[in-house]
């Protein structure tokens, strides 16, 4: 690994394997190079920031920790990571991906009920305009096209979002977008969502837990409950704050009759949201193939989850 800029030597190894099987060769070689790329290009990233004025090397600082924060789950990092990230952005104006790191946050906390940004259009909408802020900033930002798509999805506009993702890894084809394999399961096309995240799990070895709760819904798509369970069950153990994986995990439980951890991980999603429905999770996620999704919404009926929440039954 050679840093086109300086012709300075960062990183070299060699491999010596049985050509047996020639891609299982490559694969297990990649898993070796990328495990260790992740420390060394961090560095060379480091270094390089360093020759930049001290406001742009203090951001890059606080997005680096901005980042680490978001592979945990709970109000406290979540919150903590978003106030990094302003800093960056106050310190570097010009600093890209500190906003389309913000984008993420904004849609987080449009999605979960963590604050009074829960469920508010204001939360896209501002999540829109720090994407675009980023797109301004830097044109050929991966991270600020894959913004672009996440906020498509919730919009409702999947064929959108995938042109968005797609673009996100023509810019960089090692890029680990794992949420696109989301986008693809809700698209109907589970088969290449699972491939997206397996992909993705192997390009960044320090995955967001997330993912694996992406993984497990894939499989739910694709009627193998049984492969969801060890995903489903190691992203609950993971993000326990994350709603959506007790949501899974309930229904792929239920369709095992695994019947007290199907109650277990139902309860869990009502002490989270109170207020949660099928018929919300239903409006929120526009699948196009019914199939899969139609069994898992009976097995959260099996299972105790109400179709519709008691703050709507009142109202009406």
């Amino acid at each position: 690994l050679i840093e086109a800029a300086t012709g300075i030597h960062r990183w070299a190894d060699r491999y010596e394997c049985p050509a047996t099987d020639v891609f299982a060769v490559q694969d297990e070689v990649t898993g070796c190079i990328v495990g260790v790329l992740v420390a060394q290009l961090t560095k060379a990233e480091r270094d390089r920031t360093l020759r930049k004025p001290p406001e742009s090397w203090q951001a890059y600082d606080l997005y680096l920790r901005a980042t680490d924060r978001s592979r945990q789950w709970d109000r406290e990092a979540f919150a903590a990571g978003e106030r990094w990230l302003k800093q960056a952005v106050a310190l570097d104006p010009n600093f890209a991906p500190a906003y389309a790191l913000l984008v993420e946050c904004h849609v987080s906390a449009w999605l979960e009920p963590k604050d009074h940004r829960y469920q508010d259009p204001a939360t896209l909408d501002a999540a829109w305009r720090l994407a675009q802020a980023a797109m301004e900033r830097d044109p050929l930002l991966p991270a600020a096209h894959a913004a672009f798509g996440n906020i498509l999805h919730w919009r409702g506009e999947t064929d959108e979002a995938i042109k968005a993702y797609e673009r996100a890894l023509e810019l960089n084809p090692n890029s680990a977008q794992y949420f696109y394999g989301h986008v693809l399961s809700i698209a109907g096309r589970p088969l290449d969502g699972l491939g997206v995240l397996q992909r993705s799990m192997r390009l960044d070895p320090f995955f967001n837990p997330m993912l694996l709760g992406i993984l497990g819904h894939c499989y739910i798509m694709l009627g193998n409950e049984r492969g969801a369970l060890a995903p489903l069950r190691e992203c609950a153990a993971r993000a326990p704050r994350w709603r959506p994986v007790y949501v899974w995990l309930a229904a792929a439980c239920m369709c095992l009759n695994l019947v007290d951890e199907a109650r277990a991980a139902a309860a869990r999603v009502l002490e989270i949201d109170p207020n949660f429905s099928i018929d919300a999770w239903r409006r929120l996620h526009p699948y196009r193939d019914p199939t899969g999704p139609e069994r898992m919404y009976e097995a959260l009926r099996t299972v105790g989850l109400p179709d519709r929440s008691s703050t709507s039954m009142r109202r009406d």
